[in-house]
């Protein structure tokens, strides 16, 4: 019996210090190989700023003489520069010089991979836009790139008196961001929106064609500084009889910039609801290459009752003129919309009010709030109540410090789930994003998408193991195969445990034993490994502790004999 005890003292023993070292292993090599890594990467980076400074200094005197002007004393002084069409060939003998000595000279950006990349692919012909406000400055780390197919950066804001910019932070952002050349990297397209927003603003450009031109030659030089890949025109609160001159100027912008590059993509916001009728889709529709409609603020800051930010159908009504995804849909497509180029864009927030009784009659909008807010703030705290005749979440509460009434509507994976399965039904051409970022931190978002619109690349597809295909398209009837043989295994040894005779023949076979511990372990293992549940370090720990368990035996084994050779 103490011989017994001792030999499961020392077997515990060993399989510690086995795991132990695994681990310290593992992670020291880790840790080693990173450290190395990093440093090699630091080293290259500074060899190749090296080499491109060195380029620099070498360029005819053109290229420096652009180079200094816009990328070395600031985009600033590239907005006022008046650019003009016929200095486009210039640009484009200035573009090939630019590329050559790397954009690192002027943006000091780095590539940043993605923190939640699927390895997936979205399907053919599906597109996913979105947009990136620049105040959300590196939350585009978090961003799976290969769930999206544009990025509009967020924004070169008018000033309709000149056509320049009136913020130099957001368009000193877009020289410096990573985002672009991490995007790129995904092989994911960036925009720069142009927005204009106001109805006197609106009336005050449309009508001044100097600060239009001084526009589009800004415009010009943004793009080709940062290898942009085209616009987003974002002009909100049109007056009514500005629609020929809003016309007008989209194909203007539309013809230069094709000029320019013919690969730039023309991209046009749309209201959810066009009330001064400004936007004339037969005329626009030659020029643009997508129309991105903005289905959301349904009920807005002046709404006088809270509501759905972006219904899917009637309020529990069947009035047709109740304004909704559908019937904003279905006015376009009745206003010469094609649905191949139509984009129809989500909101990633929700909206406030508040009102003196529960009824919420003469509400006050308040605030609005990111995906992210409602997530980390309010849904620990409240009932997220689903509404389905708008297909929308909403909740409500009574704020102890005003004693009002305060409801919140917004949406969820769950109801963005229904709305996306609408855009397939409705045939549209992808789906966008108002904003990309306001869902930082939480990834249920992403994997909708994915859940959505993705499918394995055929490249990767066609390079797969056998089983890993039956696998992709199988995954649950492989998943559940595997859990009952690990169930059938584990009820097996529980019986042999409780009869005394199956007892005896498992534990006196110890091949059988053995092998019958490694292949539920395999199996097991396998079976969490599928589920992502365990990384590969965890083989390792099982093979470290194998090795100290057949170790263990095979000296036991050496005792007995020994020991029966005794008198």
């Amino acid at each position: 019996m103490k011989h017994n005890v001792r030999h499961i003292i020392y077997l515990i023993s060993l399989i510690a210090m086995t795991v132990l070292f695994a681990a310290c292993s593992s992670s020291d090599d880790e840790d080693t190989k990173q450290q190395q890594q990093e440093q090699g990467q630091q080293q290259e980076q500074d060899g190749e700023l090296s080499k491109l400074n060195e380029k620099y200094e070498s360029q005819p005197t053109f290229v420096q003489r652009f180079l200094k002007r816009y990328g070395r004393k600031g985009i600033k002084e590239a907005q006022n520069a008046t650019v003009g069409t016929k200095n486009i060939n210039k640009l484009r003998k200035f573009n090939r010089y630019y590329d050559r000595i790397g954009r690192q000279l002027d943006t000091g950006g780095e590539i940043v991979d993605s923190k939640y990349n699927s390895g997936k692919v979205l399907r053919e012909g599906m597109e996913v836009f979105g947009w990136h406000p620049h105040y959300m400055g590196s939350a585009y780390e978090s961003y799976d790139f290969n769930l999206l197919t544009t990025i509009a950066y967020f924004s070169y804001d008018v000033n309709p008196e000149t056509g320049g910019y009136r913020s130099d932070y957001s368009i000193n952002d877009w020289k410096t961001t990573g985002l672009i050349d991490s995007a790129h990297a995904k092989g994911c397209d960036v925009l720069l929106t142009i927005t204009n927003h106001g109805r006197n603003y609106n009336q005050t450009f449309l009508n001044n064609l100097t600060a239009q031109q001084n526009l589009i030659d800004s415009v010009i030089t943004l793009l080709e500084l940062r290898n942009g890949d085209g616009i987003n025109i974002d002009f909100e609160s049109l007056p009514e009889g500005i629609t020929d001159q809003m016309t007008a100027f989209v194909q203007t912008i539309a013809a230069v910039l094709k000029q320019v590059n013919p690969k730039y993509q023309i991209t046009l916001a749309l209201p959810a609801v066009d009330h001064t009728d400004a936007f004339d889709i037969d005329e626009l529709s030659p020029v643009v290459d997508r129309f991105v409609i903005m289905g959301y603020d349904y009920h807005s800051g002046s709404s006088k009752r809270p509501g759905p930010v972006a219904p899917l159908h009637p309020e529990g009504k069947e009035d047709e003129s109740t304004f909704n995804l559908q019937k904003s849909v279905n006015d376009y497509i009745a206003a010469g919309l094609p649905q191949s180029k139509m984009i129809m864009a989500f909101p990633y927030y929700g909206r406030v009010w508040e009102a003196s009784n529960d009824s919420f009659s003469n509400a006050q909008f308040t605030q609005a709030l990111t995906y992210r807010a409602i997530r980390s703030d309010y849904e620990p705290l409240y009932e997220m109540q689903y509404d389905s005749n708008s297909t929308s979440y909403f909740f409500q509460y009574v704020d102890t410090t005003t004693n009002n009434y305060v409801q919140c509507w917004f949406d969820n994976e769950i109801s963005l789930g229904k709305k996306y399965d609408w855009v397939d039904d409705q045939k549209l051409r992808g789906i966008g994003i108002w904003a990309l970022g306001y869902d930082n931190g939480y990834t249920e978002l992403w994997s909708l998408i994915d859940q959505k619109f993705t499918e394995v690349p055929e490249e990767v597809a066609s390079n797969e193991w056998a089983f890993t295909k039956f696998l992709a398209k199988n995954g649950l009837f492989v998943t559940g195969g595997i859990v009952f043989i690990i169930l059938f295994m584990f009820a097996g040894l529980a019986a042999g445990l409780i009869r005394q005779q199956a007892s005896h023949e498992l534990f006196t076979k110890r091949w059988f034993l053995h092998g019958f511990i490694f292949v539920f372990t395999v199996i097991f293992l396998f079976w969490l490994n599928i589920m992502g549940w365990v990384s590969l370090r965890a083989w390792f720990f099982f093979g470290g502790i194998w090795l100290g368990y057949l170790i263990i035996n095979y000296m036991d084994k050496l005792k007995i004999s020994t020991y029966s050779d005794l008198p």
